[in-house]
């Protein structure tokens, strides 16, 4: 997707970047300032879209999406309590974890980072932090697979 020319600019090949269904590639050189920049702003964008329809209201959908959607926002007190329960888990096990491995999880997990910007933030190779990626979803697949109560498949990893 990107090839490096020098420090300063970078080549991005927009359909591979962004789905362009053409039949020439076209590309442009962008500072990596700019691309961090668009990057941050594709992120946003997905933070967006997600908080956006965890707050959807039902109006104007058909039974069964209206259905799904109040399913997700209205829970049982059952339902809430497994939930809770499972939540607790995950918290207990991650905090288990150290605090590198906690920290560059939850950067891949929850902010959607990819390896090679977390490689860059932390200063350290991809491989590092894809090892330590690695390290964090087996221990917290054992951890979560001897609960119990627990079934690995409650957790998306």
């Amino acid at each position: 997707m990107l090839n490096s020319n020098d420090n300063t600019k970078r080549t991005v090949i927009l359909s591979e970047k962004y789905g362009f269904n053409c039949s020439e590639q076209r590309t442009v050189e962008v500072s990596e300032e700019i691309l961090q920049a668009f990057e941050e702003f594709r992120r946003e964008e997905n933070r967006y879209k997600m908080n956006a329809y965890r707050h959807q209201v039902p109006f104007g959908f058909c039974e069964v999406e209206a259905a799904e959607i109040c399913g997700k926002i209205f829970k049982s007190a059952e339902d809430e309590f497994y939930e809770n329960i499972r939540n607790e888990r995950l918290y207990n096990a991650i905090r288990q974890l150290s605090e590198v491995n906690q920290r560059r999880l939850l950067l891949y997990v929850a902010e959607d980072m990819t390896l090679k910007e977390i490689a860059k933030l932390e200063g350290v190779s991809i491989n590092a932090v894809a090892k330590s990626i690695r390290y964090s979803k087996r221990t917290l697949k054992k951890l979560l697979t001897d609960c119990e109560y627990s079934t690995i498949s409650d957790f998306d990893f």
